[in-house]
């Protein structure tokens, strides 16, 4: 009979063999194309998503507050998974953040335009 440790040894060589074997076919399979998709072709990666509480972290402001925003309707847009669970796109909160950047150099240059 196998002690504990041999075991744990031997399943970790069958796993690496899998492993391998996996990783081959991979190879094997990218190499030769996949049928109906274009040799070389990667398929797009979904966007990245946030939860409330990266979102948040992301654009300096406290989880509350984006909750109380998706309440009045107003903030980034956002995706609702469940009726508990929201998501938003990194896009979307690079997107609104954007839009509420201001330049003050700008702002005085048009109030000295302004007062000729």
């Amino acid at each position: 009979m196998e002690t504990h440790s041999e075991l744990r040894i031997a399943a970790k060589g069958r796993n690496l063999q899998l492993e391998d074997y996996d990783q081959q076919l991979e190879d094997r399979q990218h190499a030769k194309g996949v049928p109906g998709r274009p040799s070389g072709h990667q398929p797009a990666s979904p966007p990245a998503m946030l939860t409330t509480r990266a979102a948040a972290t992301r654009m300096g402001i406290a989880p509350s507050t984006l909750r109380y925003w998706r309440m009045l309707h107003t903030g980034p847009k956002f995706v609702r998974l469940t009726c508990r669970n929201f998501r938003y796109h990194e896009r979307d909160v690079d997107a609104y953040v954007e839009a509420r950047t201001y330049d003050p150099s700008a702002r005085a240059s048009l109030e000295e335009h302004a007062n000729r």
